[in-house]
């Protein structure tokens, strides 16, 4: 369970920006879907099928956004201070839920690694 909460807050220290510096809707967007996800994830933690699905469908009904954190990532981008820091704190709310009973659960793993992150190339 450590792992999993490790593994999501690292990948979130070293997430990019979603756009240039310059571009803070994208930001904003960016890390509010997170925040908002994290709300989902913590409502849920009781029910790791429900995380899965959480996650895969907010990846996935967000496309646009996650393509933009992917090409931000791949340029080398860094998100500012102050978003990093809430988008740290709902990766950790995220880990928590999930450590709480999911930790080992395989479609959770396999939802977080849908995750935009340094995993991804």
């Amino acid at each position: 369970m450590i792992k999993i909460v490790s593994a999501v807050v690292l990948s979130l220290c070293l997430m990019p920006a979603v756009a240039r510096a310059d571009d803070s809707a994208d930001l904003e967007r960016f890390v509010g879907w997170f925040e908002k996800l994290a709300d989902q994830v913590t409502a849920d933690k009781d029910n790791c099928g429900k995380i899965a699905s959480d996650i895969n469908t907010s990846v996935d009904s967000n496309k646009e956004l996650m393509d933009k954190a992917k090409a931000a990532r791949a340029a080398g981008k860094q998100m500012p201070k102050e978003q990093m820091n809430r988008v740290m704190a709902a990766g950790q709310k995220i880990g928590q839920a999930i450590a709480a009973k999911c930790g080992n659960d395989k479609g959770v793993h396999d939802a977080m690694a849908h995750l935009p992150g340094p995993h991804q190339k």
